[in-house]
């Protein structure tokens, strides 16, 4: 179990099983894990680019990514841009994120300017 406060990756179960039959290698499940790992880091909402997949240290990327275009685990929407499109099925958008700190901030606010006396209901 992740430590509070520490960002993980969701991961079906059956990633690897899925992978092999979808035809990827190996390497190509590790690139693919990598670049969740990334996304994730960074707060790109599934979007990666050809910098980031480069800086990611995984050996022969460029000849393991065209495997998982193909395959369709990740789509190309700009020229060296890609996004997984399975990550709004596990994972909710920064802005989504922001929207309900942002709420809980405003609420704990409000919370704090209503009098001690107020805090219990009368019996």
């Amino acid at each position: 179990m992740p430590r509070k406060g520490r960002l993980f990756v969701p991961m079906d179960v059956n990633l690897v099983r899925d992978a092999h039959e979808a035809g990827l290698s190996d390497s190509a499940i590790v690139l693919f894990l990598a670049i969740l790992a990334d996304c994730k880091a960074r707060r790109t909402d599934g979007f990666t680019t050809r910098s980031a997949i480069r800086s990611l240290g995984v050996q022969n990327y460029g000849r393991v990514l065209p495997l998982l275009i193909r395959s369709g685990w990740i789509v190309e929407v700009e020229k060296n841009v890609w996004q997984v499109p399975s990550w709004d099925k596990w994972h909710e958008s920064e802005a989504a994120i922001e929207a309900r700190k942002k709420a809980d901030r405003d609420r704990k606010r409000v919370a704090g300017k209503i009098p001690r006396t107020m805090w219990r209901v009368p019996s």
